[in-house]
C-alpha cells in the first residue's frame, strides 16, 4: 500500500515536470516581459489595460477590453513596434490590436422569494372571503407555494 501512495504522489507531480509544460510556462514568462518591456515605452495611461497576444515577425497582436484604448494603442503604433524591436531584437510587420469584452462577472442565480407560513395563511384566509374565482385561485395558488416551499 505503500508503493501505490508513493506512486499516487510522483502521478501528481509528474505534468509539472513535462517538457511542453515547462515550454508552456517558459513562453508565458517570455511574453510577460515582452509586455512589459512595451509597457515602459508607452505613456502612464497606456501603460495599462491592454495584453500581449502574440508577437513575431509578421504580426505584434495586442487584446484589450476597450475600444477608446484599442484606438490609442494604434495610434501608438510606432512606439509599439520601435519597443518591440527594443525588446526582442526583431520588427513585426504590422500591429493588430483586438477588442475582447471583459469577462462576465459571476452571478448568483436569482432567488426565488420565500413566503413565511403566516403570510400563507393570511392569503387563504382572505381567498375565503373573496367572490371573485380567479383572484380566489391565484391566491389560493401563492399560499399552497409556501407550503411547497417549505417540504423541498
Amino acid at each position: 500500500m505503500g508503493n501505490k501512495t508513493a506512486k499516487s504522489n510522483l502521478e501528481f507531480k509528474q505534468p509539472l515536470g513535462l517538457p511542453g509544460t515547462r515550454r508552456l510556462l517558459a513562453h508565458a514568462r517570455h511574453l510577460e516581459a515582452v509586455r512589459e518591456a512595451i509597457a515602459r515605452q508607452l505613456p502612464g495611461d497606456l501603460a495599462e489595460g491592454w495584453q500581449l497576444a502574440r508577437c513575431g515577425a509578421d504580426a505584434l497582436v495586442l487584446t484589450t477590453d476597450s475600444a477608446a484604448r484599442a484606438t490609442r494603442l494604434r495610434y501608438s503604433r510606432k512606439r509599439l513596434l520601435d519597443a518591440m524591436e527594443q525588446a526582442l531584437g526583431m520588427r513585426a510587420q504590422r500591429l493588430t490590436v483586438k477588442i475582447l469584452p471583459p469577462a462576465p462577472l459571476r452571478q448568483d442565480p436569482p432567488r426565488r422569494a420565500q413566503l413565511s407560513p403566516a403570510a400563507a395563511e393570511v392569503l387563504r384566509q382572505t381567498a375565503q372571503t373573496m367572490e371573485d374565482g380567479a383572484l380566489r385561485r391565484a391566491l389560493v395558488r401563492l399560499a399552497q407555494r409556501a407550503r411547497n416551499d417549505a417540504n423541498d
